[in-house]
Formats: structure tokens, sequence, C-alpha cells
């Protein structure tokens, strides 16, 4: 058959129609070349059924870098057709060949590490260094830690011996006993959607724990952060992963997302974010008895005792709360400082926002954080803040002061910290902000929201802290900062999170269980969480002669 052109990025043709045809992609510079996305089903790409494509823009300058499918509902249930068909042969393959394809993709993944990192830095606003250093070698490590978990995992059945003293056996298996074995099965086509936020590293947690037991998946990115899909798309080709095994529908969630929750021949779906679809399509799903996975992020708090290191949370704090400029699930979003040091705290505190936080255009290494991807989230925290002054709450605009002193960052609007930042596009960014004198009840410190503004509080024992800690709908991790271990230990325990970090924040490793607690949602990421998600358990008992 004739190869048929489906892509092209300005420079290079990318080509469908035999099974090694891979896409050459190089990458373009963001002021010359749109990157045309196109859906990946059952090893091709193809337009969609709409015949529509959404622009995206850039975020550091709004310039335009794709075209998005404008996907619709017939493009889902093709991908999900293909997921299906594609199923039988899959999830039959000795473990061994799907870990063997999997770890070719992560070779190929780690080989291409600089393209993904060039597109999730300009598709999303994510630090460069950020994107290089942690986020792309934590994609091809869970290929890679999923690929040896899970091999080893389906090798071992869960295995019992049992008598037959039970009183309702017959008398001839009285005496006798039974070997009961375990095994864990594959359920079938899974439906991941992923985030606009580290959207590559959220959809490759899902797909490898997915694809390693034997599972078929359609993955749906954000319509706003799709490049790297797009590329990973071709590297899956690439790698000899079966046609079918891996499918990826592009564009807004609502359209493709219809009716999507009685589908007969979807098992599973899992949902990271704040996915518009979630009202429609969970209710749906539940009724009809599909595994659900839904994770939000966390309105997570930090509580600082007064005998911590102050240097060390000073720094660890930093991190914790700009990381990303908050746009990380698990960053700190209040701050509960002991009455004693409080004062001490936040004037250190906001020196080193002053000092070491720079904001700028994410592909310079001396930049903290860039911008936002959505306009609509930027928005949302500028009201935040206004609702802070409105409810008489003190709020500090903290700046660099050596970008404030050249002029290279400006405040658009006091009132909301909106930012004009030297070569960029200003109203994706705002400023390091933090907001004191709030009540509890406050919707500012009690919703949950991406983003580099603080609610700080002061507490003096440490019940009250345990119960204001508490006081939210959506926590996912907590961070202590104590020298007591008894205190770490007491603390922990009472708080209602799903994570705990002793004087340190993000240090974990991607087999344990991580996920929270309260609305944050239901599931959990980890090698044992995610493989009974993933499978299906079947027990055969055999006499023992």
């Amino acid at each position: 058959m004739r190869p048929v052109e489906v892509f092209h990025n300005g420079t290079t043709n990318v080509r469908a129609g035999t099974k090694n045809d891979i896409a050459d992609i190089k990458t373009p510079k963001i002021s010359e070349d749109v990157m045309q996305i196109l859906n990946f089903i059952d090893g091709k790409w193809v337009s969609p059924s709409t015949g529509e494509f959404i622009t995206s823009n850039s975020p550091i300058n709004q310039k335009p870098i794709a075209r998005v499918p404008a996907s619709a509902k017939a493009d889902m249930d093709l991908a999900i057709a293909s997921a299906k068909a594609a199923f039988p042969s899959w999830s039959s393959e000795f473990v061994s060949n799907r870990v063997e394809y999997m770890l070719k993709l992560a070779n190929l993944m780690e080989e291409n590490k600089e393209l993904l990192v060039h597109y999730e830095t300009i598709d999303t606003g994510t630090m460069e260094s950020f994107n290089r250093n942690e986020n792309i070698d934590m994609c091809i490590k869970s290929l890679r830690q999923c690929a040896g978990y899970f091999k080893a995992r389906l090798a071992r059945p869960m295995s019992v011996i049992v008598s037959g003293d039970l009183g309702i056996l017959p008398e001839s298996l009285k005496t006798k006993e039974a070997m009961n074995l375990t095994y864990r099965e594959p359920i079938g086509v899974a439906v991941i959607y992923s985030p606009c936020t580290v959207p590559l590293l959220h959809m490759m947690w899902k797909v490898a724990a997915c694809l390693a037991v034997g599972n078929t998946c359609v993955c749906k990115p954000h319509h706003l952060t799709s490049t790297s899909s797009m590329i990973l798309s071709t590297l899956i080709k690439k790698a000899g992963i079966p046609d079918g095994v891996v499918n990826i529908v592009f564009g807004e969630d609502d359209p493709v997302s219809e009716d999507l929750g009685t589908n007969k021949d979807v098992s599973a779906i899992s949902m990271m974010g704040s996915t518009t679809c979630f009202p429609a399509v969970l209710p749906q799903a539940t009724l009809a008895f599909k595994r659900t996975e839904v994770e939000f992020a966390g309105n997570n708090p930090a509580i600082i005792f007064d005998d911590c290191d102050i240097d060390e949370c000073v720094n660890g704090s930093l991190r914790s709360c700009f990381l990303n400029k908050g746009e990380i699930c698990t960053c700190t979003r209040r701050l509960y400082i002991h009455s004693s040091i409080y004062a001490e705290f936040l004037e250190r505190f906001k020196k080193a926002i002053r000092e070491q936080i720079k904001i700028g255009d994410p592909r310079r290494s001396d930049i903290s954080y860039g911008p936002f991807v959505s306009k609509m989230l930027v928005e949302k925290i500028k009201s935040y803040i206004t609702l802070a002054r409105e409810e008489g709450a003190n709020v500090d605009i903290v700046l660099n002061e050596e970008q404030e002193a050249d002029s290279s960052i400006k405040i658009s609007d006091p009132n909301d910290g909106s930012l004009e930042v030297e070569g960029c596009y200003g109203e994706h960014f705002i400023a390091p902000t933090i907001i004191t004198g709030l009540k509890d009840d406050s919707l500012v410190a009690k919703d949950y929201y991406f983003s580099p503004v603080l609610s700080v509080f002061s507490f003096d024992d440490e019940d009250e802290v345990i119960r204001r800690a508490n006081d939210v709908r959506y926590i996912l991790g907590t961070t202590i900062w104590s020298k007591d271990p008894k205190r770490l230990e007491r603390v922990s325990k009472q708080i209602d999170t799903g994570f705990v970090w002793y004087n340190n924040w993000y240090l974990r490793d991607m087999s344990i269980p991580f996920g929270g607690h309260i609305a944050y949602g239901s599931g959990k990421s980890g090698a044992d969480d995610i493989f009974e998600f993933y499978t299906k358990g079947r027990t055969i008992s055999s006499l023992i002669p």
C-alpha cells in the first residue's frame, strides 16, 4: 500500500503505511514551525472525524506551536475499538516480550530526551532545567521500573494450602488438602486522561503499568499540552509496540468523552487533574461497575515547629512552594509557623524569595519558574488574591530584587500579582505572593488551585495546628519540620494525608503508594496499588494428591 502523508512539521514529512515507518521529528524554532498533531489510532496517524483543529500557543510568548485535533466521540470510539482488537494478542504475549517492548520505548525516550525536554518546556511553561533533570528522567524510569516490577510480580501467584476440615464438605474431602493459587490477569481496555501540568509524566505513570500487565489503552492528553504525546506516538511506533496497543486521541475532554462511562468495551478509566468531563463520566462508569481512578492535587500544609532547623526549612519551603510556580500536585499551599518563630521565619523566607526566585523564560537556566499554561488558571489565581484583599488580609507581592532593579519584571496590577516579564507574554505570569491575616475559613486558604500564592498562619500548640491543617477538602502531601522524632511521628499520624515528609519535600520512590485523602480523589499510584487497579484476580483450587 502506498504510504500516506499524515503529518508535517515544517521540515519533515511523517508518513504511515508500513510497520516500520517512523517520524523523524526535528526540534523546530518556536517562531517558525507549528507541529501538526494527529490522532494515533491502530498504529496510524489520522485526522479527527470533525476535520477541525485547535491552535495551541506557547504560554511563554503566545506564538503558535501546534495544531491539535478537535476530536469527537467518533474518534474515541474508533480508538477504543482499536484497543479492544489488540487486547487478545497483547494480553497473551509472554510478560518478557511485553517488558522488552517497554524497555525499547524507554531507550528511545532517552535517545530523544532533549526533543521531549524542548516541547514540554515550550508547551507547558515548565522549567527546562526541571524537564531535563527530573521530569523526562522520571518518565523513562517509570517505564523501566514498571517493566521490572510487574514482570516479577506476575511470575509469582499467591498460593495457600488449605485443609478440608470444613463442615460443609463431604467426608471424602475432609482429610484432603488443596492448593489455592491466585493469578492476576489484565482487565482489558483502559482510557487514561492526563492533565495540562507535567503531562507526559502523568501519562507514563499510568501507561507503563497498564501495558506491563497486558492491558491496552487509549490516552487522552490535555488539549493545551499535546506536543510531547505526539512525539511519544512516533516513539511507540519505532519501538515496534503492536498497532492498537496504545492509541492517543487529542482534543478537548468533553466532546470525546460523551457516553464513555457506558461504553461496554472500556474496563477502566483513569483521570487526573481538573478534567471537565468528571461529572458526566464518573457516575456512568460507577453504575456500569467499571474501574475508576480519579486524582486531583492537594491544598497541602507545611507545619513548622519552633525546634526546626530554620535554614533547612526556608530552603526546603522555597522548593515546596515555588517549584514549577507551585504547579505540582504536592506543592505547599499553606504554611503553619509556630508563633515563637513566626516573625523570624517569615522575614527570612521573604528575603530568600527576593534573592533566589527569578521569573522569566523557562528556557533560561537562571530562572526559577515560568508562565502558567492556562490563562483561565491565571485569572482564577488573580481572583483569589483580589478576594484576600477584599477580606482585609495582608497581601505581600515579593519580587526578586535583582529583576526588580533592572526592570526585567514589572507588576502589571498591584491588586492581583500579575506580572509583565521581559521577552515573554505577561498575562501568564504571577508573582510569589504571601498572604497573612486570613481567617481559616477563607476560600483563599481552603480552596485548591495551583499557584505561587501562599496562605501563612501562626499557631501555638500541636492539637490546634493538627485541627487547622486538616480543615480542608483536599490534602495530598504534608511536610512537617521538627527535630523531635516523637513529635514528627505523633503529628503525622493525625494529619489526614496520603504522604508525609519529615524535614524534606518531594523525596520519594515511584514504587511507593502515592495518593491523597478526603476529596483528593480515589485510587493511588505506586507499584502495588496500580497493579491491583489494572488487574483482576482468578483463584484456582487444586486437590493435593
